[in-house]
């Protein structure tokens, strides 16, 4: 058959030659997929969070904490479930379902989170990075740029940030950020 909209499947299997797909068709397209164990939490498109308890035979929609609609992005990093969205917005979860607010400190969207060397780092809108040590209450790091940064990730000893216009930022210490490639 055919869709007017965009949709999207989850195929799940033990490596990728063996993928069997998901009878559920989510709406609009998956932005961000994380897992641990049987547990698959998914982003739609529209920002709502999906979650599979059964390694994908079933899903269904998470609950997100009063006061937030949507989320950009989902990982799972350390014990946690962390989703990032609008209006700073820090959520986290155990098992993917439940979802409570953390302390962003920061009213600027986020955009990605990662973790590595014992902390989480989720960056967004006007250059914004935040910290924490254990996912409950983060930092405002001064990052040196007021350019949107789409996504983080984590990778021999250091963070890595990457940005609108070409901007690349790493750091070491999540505390002194070096920028790369664009002029501001």
């Amino acid at each position: 058959g055919s869709f007017s909209v965009p949709f999207a499947n989850i195929s799940v299997g033990p490596d990728l030659r063996q993928l069997s797909q998901v009878t559920r068709v989510m709406s609009g397209s998956a932005v961000r997929v994380a897992a641990a164990g049987d547990t698959i939490v998914a982003v739609e498109a529209g920002g709502g969070i999906i979650v599979s308890t059964d390694g994908g035979t079933s899903f269904q929609t998470a609950q997100l904490p009063t006061g937030v609609t949507t989320v950009n992005s989902v990982a799972h990093l350390g014990n946690y479930f962390l989703a990032v969205g609008p209006d700073g917005a820090i959520l986290r979860s155990t098992n993917g379902i439940t979802w409570s607010r953390r302390l962003s400190n920061t009213s600027s969207e986020l955009t990605d989170i990662a973790f590595g060397n014992g902390v989480f780092v989720a960056v967004g809108d006007n250059g914004r990075i935040v910290t924490s040590p254990d996912s409950s209450s983060f930092t405002l790091r001064s990052s040196g740029t007021e350019i949107l940064l789409n996504s983080i990730a984590f990778g021999g000893g250091a963070f890595v940030a990457v940005g609108r216009n070409g901007l690349i930022m790493t750091s070491s210490d999540t505390i002194n950020w070096s920028s790369y490639g664009t002029e501001e």
